[in-house]
């Protein structure tokens, strides 16, 4: 009873194929684009917030050092001004499996009651779907090391594989 989510946890990470860590990347400053200011009459927008009122600001983009990796998950986020600053959500059991020892922390019996038939639910209808913040676990990970059942499934979809997300669900 105890150990049942932490079985399943290591159950899930004994059933990772694809493992992989990010490339170091260093963030940097964009030089600034040059503005041309608008003709006397112009109607003219207020700048956004993060411009701080100076269109200095805007003429020059900060890139994280997780940019291209957060633009490579957010594609379809066109609005995001730093895609980065949302990404250790966005992978939050999708691509990062939770911290093992975060599946202690549930209260005694509260795994088996609820929090399990709500995370194998979950998996079997939008296993891409990230991970709710709700449920017991921690996505501590200071290796940096990223890799899931569910990123293989994607992984295989490309090569035209069958997913297999199904079958590891049923031994669940």
């Amino acid at each position: 009873g105890a150990h049942a989510a932490a079985a399943d946890a290591l159950f899930m990470y004994a059933h990772v194929e694809h493992w992989c860590t990010p490339e170091k990347f260093n963030g940097f400053t964009s030089p600034p684009v040059h503005l041309e200011p608008l003709p006397p009459g112009e109607r003219r927008a207020k700048l956004p917030m993060f411009c701080k009122g100076d269109a200095a600001n805007i003429a020059k983009k900060k890139y994280q050092p997780h940019f291209a990796w957060g633009q490579l998950v957010s594609w379809f986020k066109q609005t995001v001004y730093d895609p980065s600053a949302s990404l250790s959500a966005e992978r939050r059991g999708t691509m990062s499996l939770p911290d093992p020892e975060s599946f202690y922390a549930c209260a005694p019996g509260e795994y088996r009651k609820r929090e399990r038939k709500a995370m194998l639910k979950s998996l079997e209808r939008k296993p891409d779907a990230m991970w709710p913040t709700t449920w017991s676990f921690s996505f501590r990970n200071p290796a940096k090391v990223y890799g899931s059942p569910w990123l293989d499934d994607a992984i295989g979809a490309g090569r035209g594989e069958a997913a297999k997300t199904p079958g590891l669900l049923r031994e669940l």
